[in-house]
């Protein structure tokens, strides 16, 4: 995996702790960490390969935790292979899209820009939450996300498994939230519109892009 879609390009490195220096270099494919990538740039011609911009793609991938080029093959054959994600059958349940049921890489595969319904329980503020904390990105909401929403399928609080989905909701929208500590009916969707919106510099840009679309926005919501 390389900085930019280019043999020229550096190579991008395992973000190792006390790892020497150099750092070994970071390789995808099916005989190491990552045998899947979350591929959304490309291709881009270079040095005789097409290339692909990816994120390395965990099977419990939360975030983006590497981001670069790849080459997608040559005249011997593809190194890419399309996958298709599993995705939840309809009608989808808070149970289908928490962290522990699906990644959220396949969350955007499977639903991206589609609104989802779901029911769950809508848990009270953690005990030392910063809801006004200082983020020097923008759109804050959606790329710190200070507010604290989040479902579960069963009664709980904030902090525990993975059992849960994670929300954020725009201030400036007319979404109002119901009380907390209590069951929500709440519609939204991953890869919101206004992810597009995330980052500043180009580079930066795309890797806050990718966080922001991993995000499920809330679109409405009422006492459930």
């Amino acid at each position: 995996m390389r900085s930019a879609p280019s043999l020229s390009a550096d190579l991008l490195t395992l973000a190792i702790p006390d790892c020497p220096n150099p750092c070994p270099p970071l390789q995808v494919g099916q005989k190491t960490p990552f045998p899947e990538l979350y591929v959304f740039r490309g291709p881009a011609q270079a040095d005789g390969y097409d290339w692909y911009l990816a994120a390395t793609a965990p099977e419990d991938a939360l975030y983006t935790e590497y981001l670069g080029w790849v080459a997608g093959g040559d005249e011997s054959g593809p190194w890419l292979r399309f996958h298709e994600p599993t995705c939840p059958p309809p009608p989808v349940e808070l149970s289908d899209i928490t962290y522990i049921a699906l990644s959220r890489f396949e969350a955007v595969a499977c639903f991206g820009g589609q609104p989802l319904t779901v029911r769950g329980w809508y848990v009270e503020l953690p005990p030392d939450a910063d809801v006004n904390g200082d983020c020097p990105e923008e759109p804050a909401w959606l790329l710190c996300g200070f507010g604290y929403h989040m479902l579960r399928p069963e009664p709980g609080a904030y902090y525990g498994d993975g059992n849960n989905l994670p929300m954020q909701v725009d201030p400036l929208s007319s979404v109002q939230m119901p009380a907390r500590g209590s069951w929500a009916l709440v519609t939204g969707m991953f890869d919101h519109p206004a992810s597009h919106a995330c980052g500043t510099d180009a580079e930066d840009q795309i890797a806050a892009q990718m966080q922001c679309r991993m995000e499920f926005v809330v679109t409405a919501a009422s006492s459930g």
